[in-house]
């Protein structure tokens, strides 16, 4: 399950009809579910998801919100990793998201300096930095109603997944932005998916630790990257973590200019890949990519060119990739 899968599981262009998976996945998805069989125990037909299992949540707010991290909804659907990965890299999708916000905030100027609001508001949402990750210990077993073996199948709309004592299995990809990333792309993770509330005493939350969203947005292009290393330290009370950031700090340090190492995937500004690639350990040939916003209509007449330089040009699927602008959820 190491491997990283440059497809869009939810592509909105691909015909789902039939209820089956991109094939690209088949071989996947069968060892995830093998994996299942090895991890769950089974007791008189039912299964379980055993005592002692480590789960993880990543999120913007403290303390630990059970329910929809990005609406709020404490009634909806709770999702737990079972890897660390898949809930750091929420913690940089939740982080990018922003973006969106900041495009939209700067996209008309108002008339006149607003007076501060006391309660937030979605056009005054604090911009962060920092997340939380929550580590849950199982201190039961818990039954699992149903495994989902479908990857592009939304475990919001799936009725068996949204009643109050289901707790359904599933495999997942994680986002390494705002959306999937195809020039990076995913391994397959796997995630719980319940309604936290009716289960709370099969749980026990036993780490609280402070995420840095710039260490993973500097090294989300690296396919090897540990994402341990964007732990800074266990929460404590009061810490300046907690505190949002203004809209000129986010900008500055995740919505300039992207350039990826051709050679490992190092991401940053021009300046930062232009030290880094005098270290690069994988240094061989190197040529610097760039990705800008652009409007549709360049970003076609782009691809034409590319498409003859690619021709005469040697790994060029492997360059190529890396030229692609993120995708959006």
């Amino acid at each position: 399950m190491d491997e990283f899968y440059r497809d869009n599981p939810n592509d909105h262009n691909f015909d789902y009809s039939d209820g089956l998976d991109k094939k690209v996945f088949n071989e996947g998805i069968k060892e995830i579910l093998q994996y299942y069989g090895k991890l769950l125990k089974e007791v008189d037909g039912v299964k379980y998801l055993p005592k002692g299992t480590i789960l993880y949540q990543g999120s913007l707010n403290y303390p630990f919100q059970p329910g929809s991290v990005s609406t709020g909804n404490k009634n909806a659907i709770t999702f737990l990793g079972l890897d660390i990965d898949i809930a750091m890299w929420y913690i940089y999708e939740l982080i990018m998201s922003h973006e969106l916000i900041m495009s939209q905030s700067l996209g008309s100027e108002p008339e006149s300096e607003p007076e501060p609001s006391p309660e937030p508001s979605p056009d005054r949402e604090p911009f962060k930095r920092y997340g939380f990750l929550y580590a849950f210990k199982l201190i039961k077993d818990l039954p699992i109603t149903h495994i989902i073996d479908k990857l592009h199948i939304n475990l919001k709309e799936q009725p068996e997944c949204k009643e109050i004592n289901s707790t359904c299995l599933h495999p997942q990809v994680s986002f390494r932005g705002q959306g999937f990333n195809h020039v990076i792309g995913s391994k397959l993770h796997t995630e719980l998916t319940l309604n936290y509330n009716s289960h709370k005493d099969s749980f026990e939350q036993i780490r609280v630790y402070i995420v840095d969203g710039l260490h993973l947005h500097v090294n989300h292009g690296y396919t090897d990257y540990n994402v341990r290393e964007a732990i800074l330290q266990e929460y404590s009370s009061g810490t300046e973590y907690e505190s949002p950031i203004g809209y000129i700090d986010y900008s500055e340090m995740f919505m300039g200019e992207i350039y990826y190492c051709d050679n490992c995937g190092f991401s940053g500004n021009l300046q930062d890949v232009t030290e880094h690639e005098k270290t690069c350990s994988k240094k061989s040939g190197y040529k610097k990519k760039k990705r800008k916003k652009k409007s549709k209509k360049k970003k076609k007449s782009k691809k034409k060119k590319k498409s003859k330089k690619k021709k005469s040009k040697k790994n060029k699927s492997r360059r190529s990739s890396k030229k692609k602008k993120k995708s959006r959820r």
